[in-house]
């Protein structure tokens, strides 16, 4: 249990909290502009979103923690995380007509 409470409060884990955070308010903005706004897509996004990057990601840093060796699979998965969370929060920005340059998205 120390364990996971270590590894929940390393600043990566907080990084992809914050990019989740700004991912959800950034969509429930662009989605309140654009009078789409649904309360039952919000549940959906948290399931389809968030618990699998935060499950995922705490796993493998887990299976790191314990394991050096995998200190590589970890810095992928977590690159994956924050490309696939920056790409989301980009098309949010600009459905708000708003212009986030992200190389390579």
């Amino acid at each position: 249990m120390d364990t996971l409470l270590t590894v929940l409060h390393e600043p990566d884990i907080k990084t992809i909290g914050c990019l989740i955070f700004l991912d959800l308010v950034l969509g429930v903005a662009a989605a309140i502009k654009e009078q789409k706004y649904e309360w039952q897509k919000l549940g959906q996004f948290l399931l389809t979103n968030v618990l699998p990057y935060i499950m995922v990601y705490t796993a493998i840093k887990l299976v790191a923690f314990e394991m050096p060796e995998w200190e590589a699979a970890r810095l992928v998965v977590l690159g994956a995380i924050v490309l696939a969370l920056a790409g989301s929060i980009a098309q949010d920005a600009k459905r708000l007509g708003l212009n986030i340059p992200i190389p390579g998205v």
